[in-house]
């Protein structure tokens, strides 16, 4: 049995070390606030105060993905996390406190990103701010993102 729990203001998946201990932890780690979770792939994918927290439901390992600042792009935009979802392609949409937005896939060896920021002029769409507030994958190609501006539609057909 799986335990998924947010206590106050930290953030704590973690897996019971005894059947009969239900709140005993295994694991645990630290990633700030948990601000929403995405089941999908056998993983609960949560955005956090200190970038995307993966926690593997059939092993009960942890990974945290927190490498904003790279200098080549092939990274977060931010480690403040506001909102993920995971599309029908087992992609993740990552919404930023402002880092605007990053489409995060899976790739075997590590992670590929794309970035959509506020105002600009690019295949599939710019951001009406650049702090995201929710993110809506709708079908294959179009996520619909909630901004502090209004909400717009990234179409990557």
């Amino acid at each position: 049995m799986r335990w998924f729990a947010v206590l106050g203001l930290l953030g704590v998946c973690a897996t019971p070390t005894r059947a009969d201990v239900p709140f005993g932890w295994q694991d645990e780690t630290f990633a700030g606030r948990i601000f929403e979770s995405a089941p999908g792939g056998g993983a609960l994918a949560c955005a956090t105060d200190g970038g995307l927290l993966f926690f593997d439901l059939g092993t009960g390992a942890f990974h945290q993905v927190s490498d904003a600042g790279c200098a080549d792009g092939r990274c977060l935009r931010s480690n403040h996390l506001t909102s993920v979802a995971r599309d029908s392609r087992g992609r993740y949409w990552l919404g930023t406190r402002g880092g605007g937005l990053t489409l995060l896939r899976v790739e075997p060896g590590g992670f590929e990103y794309e970035h959509f920021f506020a105002a600009s002029f690019r295949r599939g769409g710019a951001l009406l701010a650049v702090s995201v507030t929710a993110v809506a994958p709708w079908g294959d190609d179009v996520t619909y993102v909630g901004t502090l501006a209004g909400v717009a539609q990234i179409d990557l057909a």
